[in-house]
């Protein structure tokens, strides 16, 4: 397990891996896993920390609070890979009767290319087998046509959210 308690290492070792994925990602085979979950604190997981810092927070010029690490210890994470390196990754977190999906990430060269989708499908898939009847999610307005077309409705009116517009979102499981 990885102690994520000195913060500018642990934003240096983020952005290190962030270059490093994205450099050897272009250089190697561009053929992607299918979409798996991985344990909280492994490798991967912190690839996918990587993954999410460069593609949601970075544009934004926000950091991670590591003090939210430990609340993501029971959630369920999905990523898929690019040989051993995440490109794509999400995160389950128990909500009612359903799952919330949230920090869809996924790598700027690979976006359009299927690997939003399959998370998605598998995100759901893991729902079924859960017997969640829903999921639901926060959108950001780029990402609604996305989810739209993957047959998730808007809920409500437009909200901010990390200084963007967003929509609530969902879709019933099993439909």
């Amino acid at each position: 397990m990885i102690n994520y308690s000195s913060g500018l290492l642990w934003y240096i070792c983020i952005l290190s891996i962030c270059i490093l994925s994205t450099i050897l990602v272009n250089m190697i085979t561009p053929t992607i896993s299918e979409p798996e979950i991985i344990a909280w604190g492994s490798f991967n997981y912190c690839q996918s920390l990587a993954l999410r810092y460069g593609v949601l927070r970075r544009p934004l010029g926000m950091f991670f609070d590591s003090n939210g690490f430990d609340a993501e210890k029971n959630d369920i994470h999905i990523v898929v890979k690019c040989g051993e390196w995440v490109v794509g990754c999400l995160i389950l977190t128990d909500y009612r009767v359903g799952f919330k999906m949230r920090q869809v990430a996924v790598l700027d060269d690979w976006q359009g290319k299927g690997v939003g989708k399959k998370m998605v499908a598998y995100a759901e898939k893991i729902a079924i087998d859960c017997g969640k009847t829903m999921m639901v999610l926060h959108a950001r307005q780029s990402a609604i046509p996305f989810y739209l077309s993957l047959n998730y409705h808007i809920e409500g009116d437009e909200f901010e959210e990390v200084g963007l517009p967003h929509y609530s979102m969902y879709k019933l499981m099993g439909r």
